[in-house]
């Protein structure tokens, strides 16, 4: 909210002069640190919902990655689709609940 006012507030976007002209009045900014609470944690959800950091991600997709090439070298070709497309799949779900 803090960042979408200070968005239509700034005079370099032209909102302020539409504001008068359509409404009459100006926006204004309504979160001041007076009247808001500082995040006190990067994620303030279910810590196992948190979504993956950049490392955790690559060490995800790299494992992945080893999966298929070991099973591929196994000559196990199924075997290395349904583990790729499992893996994958299973990151990207995550990576949406971001």
């Amino acid at each position: 909210m803090r960042a979408f006012c200070d968005y239509i507030c700034s005079p370099h976007y032209g909102w302020v002069d539409e504001c008068m002209e359509r409404f009459g009045t100006h926006p204004v900014q309504v979160c001041h640190e007076w009247n808001t609470l500082a995040h006190l944690q990067d994620y303030e959800g279910k810590p196992g919902r948190r979504p993956l950091t950049r490392s955790e991600l690559q060490r995800l997709l790299d494992h992945a990655d080893a999966e298929v090439t070991r099973l591929l070298d196994e000559r196990r070709k199924g075997e290395a689709s349904r583990v790729s497309c499992r893996s994958y799949a299973g990151a990207n779900s995550r990576l949406r609940l971001a």
